[in-house]
C-alpha cells in the first residue's frame, strides 16, 4: 500500500501543472482518507481542495479521539481494566499494559457521546 502511494505521489508530481483540480491533483493519502470519509471518486462532484481535505482529517481525527477518550473511561469506570498501578494518576485515561479496548467499549462510548 504504501508503494502504491509512493507511486501515485511521483505520478502526481510530474502531472501537477496539467491538472486544475479534482482527484488527480491530490496526494496519495488525501485521496484514501477521502475515500475512507466517504466521497466517492467516480461521484461527478469534485472532491474538496488540500485545504479542506486537512481541515476534514483534522475533525475526524479528533472526533475520533474523543470516542477513544470515552471509550477508555467508560473500560475504567466498569471496573474491566486491570486495577492502576501504585503511584499512577487515575485522572489520566490511559490503558494499562496488556489491555485493549474492546468492541462494547466503543460501542458505550460513540451511544455515550454529545453531537454538537
Amino acid at each position: 500500500n504504501t508503494k502504491e502511494l509512493q507511486k501515485w505521489n511521483a505520478h502526481m508530481k510530474k502531472c501537477r501543472t496539467l491538472s486544475a483540480g479534482g482527484w488527480e491533483a491530490l496526494l496519495g493519502k488525501d485521496v484514501v482518507f477521502l475515500h475512507w470519509a466517504g466521497f466517492d471518486p467516480k461521484s461527478a462532484l469534485p472532491p474538496p481542495d488540500r485545504e479542506t481535505t486537512q481541515a476534514l482529517a483534522f475533525l475526524c481525527y479528533d472526533f475520533l479521539g474523543r470516542i477513544v477518550e470515552r471509550a477508555i473511561a467508560v473500560r475504567i469506570s466498569s471496573g474491566r481494566a486491570p486495577p492502576l498501578a501504585a503511584g499512577s494518576d487515575p485522572t489520566v485515561l490511559e490503558l494499562r499494559n496488556g489491555d485493549q479496548l474492546e468492541e462494547a467499549d466503543i460501542e458505550a462510548a460513540v451511544g455515550d457521546i454529545e453531537y454538537k
